[in-house]
């Protein structure tokens, strides 16, 4: 942060050009954040990022030129590096990896809400001497998890029809809260999630994915997630008729952080 002005820097780097414009504008009404910059290919998002140095560098996965891989591996070597989030139109789960790995702070699956990456932003922002994902104290300021957090899960999964008769429904319910807590799961939802999950009821990870993937599939049959569009506002579009596991998790989760109240 500037500490001419007080407002977090931000670059916005994505081949989209309305979804940029569009993330300018409302990222501009905010009284404590200001676009510096806006790059339409990977390249381009390097140069500036080091000629504007922003606080904050909002990169889409997948630009011409560098990807937002590529930029984060540039980033690692250059002498200005500033947290990254990014921006994904499939929520491929090993991009999603390979960009924690490489020191991204978070990541959103388009399409998103424009106005909650403003709440992102604040959140992830460069931290002097904690650049790391894993020093960012990222439930700080909001309640601890516990016995309010799983009865939101459990109101949530309970209106959309989640059917309560299957053991699926608990570990769904389990790894929600689990990715509410610590969003860094998401980026390792197999090799984390999963375990974490199957370590808490006594079973193994495949056991957990596939009782997920069946309490989703039934919910479905019964258009429970229309009710779920409802309740959470929003329901982006997948690329199959259904969300994934791993996409619900996602979704449900984030949406308590971000939007739910508390």
């Amino acid at each position: 942060m500037d500490a001419n002005d007080g407002k977090i820097k931000v670059l916005i780097a994505d081949d989209d050009e309305i979804l940029c414009d569009l993330l300018k504008k409302v990222l501009d009404k905010e009284e404590d954040i200001e676009t510096v910059g806006v790059a339409y290919d990977g390249l381009d998002a390097c140069e500036k990022i080091a000629q504007l140095r922003p606080d904050v560098a909002v990169l889409d996965c997948a630009m011409p030129a560098l990807d937002g891989i590529g930029v984060l591996e540039k980033l690692r070597t250059s002498a200005y590096n500033p947290v990254c989030i990014m921006l994904s139109g499939n929520g491929n789960e090993a991009v999603t990896h390979r960009a924690l790995e490489l020191g991204a702070g978070y990541y959103l699956i388009k399409p998103f809400d424009p106005e909650a990456l403003a709440e992102r932003i604040r959140i992830f922002r460069k931290r002097t001497g904690s650049p790391e994902i894993a020093g960012f104290p990222y439930s700080a300021g909001r309640k601890k998890t516990g016995g309010g957090l799983e009865e939101r899960v459990t109101n949530i999964l309970d209106r959309a029809g989640f059917p309560i008769h299957v053991q699926g429904y608990y570990y769904l319910r389990a790894a929600i809260v689990k990715c509410a807590e610590d969003p860094t799961c998401l980026g390792a939802i197999e090799k984390i999630l999963y375990r974490y999950t199957a370590e808490k009821f006594g079973t193994t990870a495949s056991c957990v994915e596939r009782s997920i993937r069946s309490a989703i599939s039934e919910t479905y049959k019964h258009d429970g997630f229309d009710t779920l569009k409802k309740i959470l506002g929003r329901m982006p579009n997948f690329r199959k008729d259904k969300p994934s596991s791993a996409e619900l998790i996602a979704l449900i989760s984030d949406t308590l952080h971000f939007f739910l109240p508390y």
